[in-house]
């Protein structure tokens, strides 16, 4: 079908670029398969929406899944794409743990500079508290949410570079549904035993509990 945004005045059909046809999925112009300009979309734009790109595709045959039609050099690009949504994922939970523990020092700094203008030592003690309390939200959002992606990027990763069959992995899981899951361990160790979160809310808590004694 002839769109009217691509006609020249005199009616004479404008030519677009290739990558333009494969952007706006214009099938029948680049002889293209849907599942074809799918690979190619990812391999051109990898922080696209996975799922939204499925829905443009056609029908296949009952019983068959696409991603039991992908080559491996398709295949590849594809969890090459799902590593970069991996990667904006990360961004958006460091962007989180860096808010939570910015309302976390304003609140214990607020909590000491009133026990030292209001001569209330009881609020060093609720100062040393409070970073206990972010913590624990942390280590939430980190077990419930974050180690998926943990898991999942790492797992493609080595994959990738110890040359792993990629036959097998299941495409665009970014939680690793479907995948193994190491053990308790493992995410107590990546979640809660974490050096540096442990130091940073600890010191504060620690640093709460040296101005009370200060004080007193």
């Amino acid at each position: 079908m002839t769109s009217l945004g691509h006609l020249r005045p005199g009616g004479q059909r404008k030519q677009r670029p290739e990558s333009q046809k494969w952007a706006e999925g214009d099938i029948e112009e680049s002889g293209c398969s849907k599942l074809g300009m799918f690979v190619g979309l990812v391999a051109r734009s990898p922080t696209a929406t996975l799922k939204t790109e499925l829905t443009h595709m056609s029908e296949l045959p009952a019983g068959t899944t696409i991603e039991s039609t992908l080559t491996r050099e398709e295949r590849l690009q594809v969890l090459i794409a799902e590593m970069n949504l991996l990667q904006g994922r990360f961004d958006k939970y460091d962007d989180l743990f860096f808010r939570n523990r910015g309302w976390m020092v304003t609140i214990v700094v607020a909590l000491l500079g009133s026990a030292l203008t209001l001569e209330q030592m009881d609020l060093t003690i609720l100062a040393a508290a409070v970073p206990a309390v972010f913590f624990l939200i942390e280590v939430i959002w980190r077990t419930a949410y974050w180690y998926k992606y943990v898991v999942r990027y790492r797992f493609i990763r080595d994959t990738l570079n110890q040359n792993k069959s990629i036959d097998s992995i299941s495409i665009y899981d970014l939680t690793h549904h479907y995948g193994d899951f190491p053990g308790v361990q493992d995410r107590l160790k990546s979640c809660v035993f974490k050096l540096e979160p442990m130091v940073f809310f600890g010191g504060l808590a620690v640093a709460a509990i040296v101005v009370r004694q200060l004080l007193i």
